[in-house]
């Protein structure tokens, strides 16, 4: 339970600050990170290689940064590591992925609706947010 309320907190600041200020910011990043480290080594929720899985992912996205031209941005990349201590590698995976589709889901609405075209860049972290909840509610975490 304490996990979930600290990676709750930890992505609607991060949901806030992107869409406010487009970033998120890195001290949110290292406090957030640490705490899930501490929770992780208190309370052991997943296994070790598991809990590397988790954290592979997220280094799977900043590795898209530098592909990508800077596309999909570094904070993206970082706080998907975070979620990976918080979650480990399933877990984290079904968020992302749960996001991703709920990112798609908008992006088709404004591309039908013409609000914008398939270079508009938009916040991802409240989609990781939304993910988050919807888990939640299904009782999934």
């Amino acid at each position: 339970m304490i996990t979930e309320i600290f990676l709750g907190i930890f992505l609607f600041i991060c949901s806030i600050t992107d869409l406010k200020e487009r970033e998120i910011k890195p001290i949110v990043l290292i406090f957030f990170g640490t705490a899930a480290t501490v929770l992780y080594i208190l309370f052991r929720p997943v296994g070790l290689y598991e809990e590397a899985a988790g954290i592979v992912i997220g280094l799977f996205f900043v590795a898209l940064y530098f592909i990508t031209d800077e596309k999909i941005g570094l904070g993206d990349g970082l706080l998907m590591i975070v979620t990976g201590i918080f979650l480990g590698g399933r877990q984290n995976a079904s968020l992302i992925m749960i996001a991703m589709l709920l990112s798609a889901v908008y992006s088709i609405v404004f591309l039908v609706i013409k609000k914008a075209d398939k270079k508009t860049s938009f916040a991802f972290v409240p989609f990781v947010f939304a993910a988050f909840l919807i888990r939640l509610m299904i009782g999934r975490f």
